[in-house]
């Protein structure tokens, strides 16, 4: 496989792209994936109990290198990985291209864009667990009464639009779970656009953010935050793009 010889996917300023992947119809690609791999990374696929936990690692740090190494047109497996205080990967300042990786359950998703600092989050939809438990612990005043004003049969999808709107969000500023939860506040309500409604340390900051929500495959809900004024937000086909890299 030559990762160069695939076609430039062009990123434009001003635009982000988001890919969807399905682990289950991606496992043919395990192989050529994992020689991508840096030699720590294949050690960390190693040490998962589950091959479902490996093939997952596998595929979505795969795909992750192969776009980035079609954006850059670099060879994929040769790309190395900076950390930031509490562990988001990005690359070296030779390049301003920023992304961030999601996966839960069969769904991953990666989002990309020039210069800004972005965070994606996907999960599946569960209404199995006890969710006003776990909004009253996480989510902010203002969300939690939201939920609750809802009928109970939305209160899932309204929780997951939360969910990972709030995980989005915290992603993109490189904080991780040390960033205090209910201090700001996103909308959840089904069938609504996704909209940063409050940053209680400074109420201006929620001007300055791009917030929006997708369903990557039936039952699961994603959502995107990026720090800066995004008009264009691209879906774009990994089917399409699949087809080149089982053919080279």
């Amino acid at each position: 496989m030559n990762p160069i010889s695939f076609n430039r996917i062009e990123l434009k300023p001003q635009s982000a792209h988001i890919w969807h992947i399905s682990i289950d119809q991606n496992k043919a690609l395990l192989k050529q994936f994992g020689e991508l791999l840096s030699a720590d990374e294949k050690k960390r696929a190693e040490k998962f109990y589950f091959a479902k936990d490996r093939h997952c690692f596998v595929i979505a740090k795969g795909a992750l290198r192969t776009l980035l190494g079609s954006y850059l047109q670099t060879d994929p497996s040769g790309i190395r990985f900076q950390y930031g205080s509490h562990g988001k990967p990005h690359l070296d300042d030779s390049t301003s291209l920023r992304f961030n990786l999601s996966h839960s359950g069969d769904a991953i998703v990666l989002g990309f864009v020039h210069d800004l600092s972005i965070g994606v989050d996907v999960e599946k939809i569960k209404d199995d667990i006890e969710l006003k438990d776990i909004a009253k612990n996480f989510f902010s005043k203002e969300e939690v009464n939201a939920l609750l004003s809802l009928k109970e049969e939305v209160h899932p999808n309204a929780f997951f639009n939360c969910w990972t709107r709030k995980e989005a969000f915290i992603k993109a500023k490189g904080s991780g779970l040390s960033f205090p939860l209910h201090e700001f506040a996103v909308s959840l309500e089904p069938g609504k656009e996704a909209e940063l409604l409050q940053t209680k340390w400074d109420p201006d900051e929620k001007l300055k953010w791009t917030l929006a929500s997708f369903e990557p495959e039936e039952s699961y809900v994603g959502a995107v935050a990026i720090e800066g004024n995004i008009p264009s937000i691209v879906h774009k086909n990994w089917n399409e793009y699949r087809s080149a890299l089982v053919t080279q």
